[in-house]
């Protein structure tokens, strides 16, 4: 057999492996899969999605599989241990699923349809380098059900600000977040980019895994981020609020139409959801069938875990939050730091807020400042590099800057958003 013919026999087998892996292609900083990626900035995984619900989902899925046994770890952990072995592992996967029943059938479809590419993907036999995820068929419901855990119990305890801009040091609105998430928690921060092919292109600041919205913001500035506050009035008959917040940010424009979503839409139970744009700013208290709007005053918004209005005065879940004196500590630091430097509040000294050792939890999962004039917001790298008493590893080290812009002849391409 002559070399020629070898070397054919050779490349023949090579080049149909190398077409068969044309659609997911890795590097060290660069993973893609179809019209999406995954890269690593400054340290920060940043994961671009773009399509319809189904295709996002799936490329949500295929680009980061690999990460996904953490934030499985994580959320099982955050369901209370229950005697009975496996009985009892049963017993509270079915109580689970049955609280999730009631809120599915307000979950939009499009969303359904996101998460059911994401299960077909995990359970697709193609790169899962790390092995973090066990080879089996996943349910839909499943990676739902972790969406809406945060609605049938978990407790946060965040912390916003906003400075308006006649209140700043170059007057531009500046919105401050700390966003805290189950102590001990194994979650990977991650900077979502969608582009989808109904609505506004957003940000979404989450973990892999995760569809839904906590904190973001769009291509017109509006920002969103959402606190767990303690009401009575709950119901699980109503729209998980991470997705409540997702449909915020796809459909909304300015800090009226996304009122006009939250207020419209049967909700499950108690959130203070901080709403803003370029130039103002909204607060509104909310729980399953009652609602109340604050308003900046003196240029400033804040808050922490507790409800300030007057419909919930007399709610007895709100008193005994008040009792335990760790949301109102949080809420007075935050007064205090912002009314001693007001006029002069720069993206520098937000920092400084959201660095404060009364606000800055071990548990912080996300720390961020949003600008939405300029479209950016600049994202706290982990593990900690701060210097302070109390560091979350997650949320403690250098804040990093990226921008959103808005696109220009609409032309969508996210590779030159950022």
């Amino acid at each position: 057999m002559s070399k020629m013919k070898k070397k054919t026999l050779i490349l023949v087998p090579l080049i149909a492996f190398f077409i068969s892996l044309s659609s997911l292609s890795f590097s060290i900083e660069k993973r893609v899969y179809g019209k999406g990626y995954l890269e690593k900035r400054n340290g920060i995984l940043v994961l671009h999605l773009k399509g319809n619900p189904y295709e996002m989902g799936f490329q949500h899925g295929m680009l980061t599989k690999h990460l996904m046994g953490k934030s499985k770890e994580a959320f099982d952990k955050a369901v209370p241990p229950i005697k009975g072995g496996r009985v009892g592992e049963w017993i509270i996967k079915k109580y689970l699923f049955w609280k999730l029943r009631k809120m599915e059938k307000y979950v939009p479809e499009e969303f359904i349809e996101e998460l059911k590419g994401m299960a077909d993907s995990i359970t697709e036999k193609v790169s899962d380098p790390e092995g973090s995820l066990p080879r089996r068929e996943v349910d839909c419901r499943e990676i739902l059900l972790y969406h809406a855990l945060r609605d049938i119990g978990q407790v946060l305890m965040c912390s916003s600000f906003v400075a308006l801009p006649q209140v700043t040091k170059n007057r531009n609105l500046i919105y401050g977040r700390n966003f805290d998430f189950l102590k001990g928690n194994s979650l990977q921060n991650l900077v979502i980019f969608y582009e989808p092919d109904k609505g506004n292109l957003f940000i979404s600041i989450g973990w892999p895994g995760m569809i839904g919205v906590v904190s973001g913001m769009n291509d017109k500035g509006l920002t969103v981020g959402i606190l767990t506050a303690y009401s009575s009035d709950v119901s699980f008959d109503g729209m998980p609020s991470c997705f409540l917040m997702r449909r915020v940010l796809q459909y909304a424009n300015n800090v009226e139409e996304a009122k006009e979503i939250i207020i419209q839409t049967k909700r499950t139970g108690p959130n203070i959801i901080l709403l803003t744009n370029e130039k103002g700013a909204l607060i509104i208290e909310c729980s399953a069938t009652k609602y109340a709007l604050r308003k900046p005053q003196d240029g400033l918004l804040y808050s922490s875990n507790h409800f300030l209005s007057s419909i919930y005065e007399k709610d007895k879940k709100r008193k005994k939050a008040l009792e335990s004196g760790e949301s109102e500590t949080r809420y007075k630091r935050i007064k205090e730091l912002l009314k001693e430097n007001s006029g002069q509040i720069d993206v520098e000294y937000g920092i400084k807020i959201l660095r404060d050792d009364i606000i800055l939890k071990e548990n912080t999962l996300h720390s961020v400042i949003f600008l939405p004039r300029t479209l950016e917001f600049l994202i706290a790298q982990g593990p900690g590099a701060s210097r302070q008493r109390r560091t979350s590893p997650l949320a403690g080290g250098e804040f990093i800057r990226f921008n959103l812009e808005r696109p220009k002849a609409n032309k969508k391409n996210l590779s030159t958003y950022f």
